[in-house]
């Protein structure tokens, strides 16, 4: 549960987002969708609109939190399809009980020409608009590319899953998270996706000594800064990258590490 409200907790109050709350509140007031530009002014559409998107950046930076840090599923096909059903479901109905009610003075009718399936609708195809944006974000997942060490001998050696990453991305290897068919590699560069079996992922981490904590996760020792606790779960908090949840099969290896 840390970690998820720690996910939460740093999305919504990124510059990012705020500056987008910002520009779409602006936006919205100035066109006035959905009929809000025929039956609102402009000063109450700033607010509705101001208001409703902003019930739209917690409920989204929550449901997107709670997917990633909670039950795990980061891909777009998954993850950011159920981000959208729930984000909907989130906003749709209070927003559809504001339109009803008299909140502020219009001159005819609701705020919006639409009804409940619309406005979750809109809701929906936004959510999974925002997803698939963080997903090709994330850069386009290619089969592996040869390695070729671009590193003198001399020098610290890289094991041989980072020398598959960019080479922007090339650092102390911090974990390994895997995901359908990908396998998240992250390093204290940053965070790059290779398309390979976890399996063979973990088979290249060498000589960096680490462990398999999860069923899905895979961490480094000397990259381990501390452990949480809650509600039952053991997360360990990474060097760099969010914590790392620990399965009971695996507590074992935190006892002989000395962290239990």
């Amino acid at each position: 549960m840390s970690a998820f409200l720690s996910e939460w907790k740093r999305d919504l109050l990124n510059r990012r987002t705020g500056a987008m709350w910002g520009f779409a509140t602006l936006i919205a007031a100035i066109t006035g969708p959905m009929g809000s530009y025929e039956n609102c002014s402009f000063d109450h559409r700033l607010v509705l609109w101001g208001l409703w998107i902003g019930l739209f950046a917690v409920i989204a930076t929550g449901a997107r939190a709670f997917v990633h840090s909670v039950l795990d599923l980061r891909d777009f096909h998954r993850g950011g399809l159920l981000t959208a059903v729930l984000v909907a479901c989130g906003v749709a109905f209070p927003v559809n009980a504001m339109n009803l009610l008299d909140v502020l003075p219009v001159v005819d009718g609701p705020y919006l020409n639409a009804g409940l399936p619309e406005i979750a609708a809109m809701v929906f195809v936004v959510s999974l608009a925002i997803a698939a944006h963080h997903d090709f974000g994330r850069g386009a997942v290619s089969p592996l590319p040869p390695v070729v060490p671009s590193v003198p001998e001399e020098a610290v050696v890289l094991p041989r899953i980072v020398l598959r990453l960019e080479p922007a991305l090339r650092g102390a290897l911090v974990s390994l998270s895997v995901r359908d068919h990908y396998v998240d590699v992250q390093t204290l560069a940053g965070r790059g996706t290779l398309l390979m079996r976890f399996g063979d992922a973990m088979a290249e981490v060498g000589p960096v000594e680490g462990a398999q904590v999860h069923r899905s996760h895979w961490v480094a020792w000397d990259r381990v800064m501390g452990l949480e606790r809650g509600e039952g779960r053991l997360m360990l908090v990474m060097a760099e990258g969010p914590p790392v949840p620990v399965s009971r099969n695996h507590r074992e290896r935190l006892v002989e590490r000395g962290l239990i």
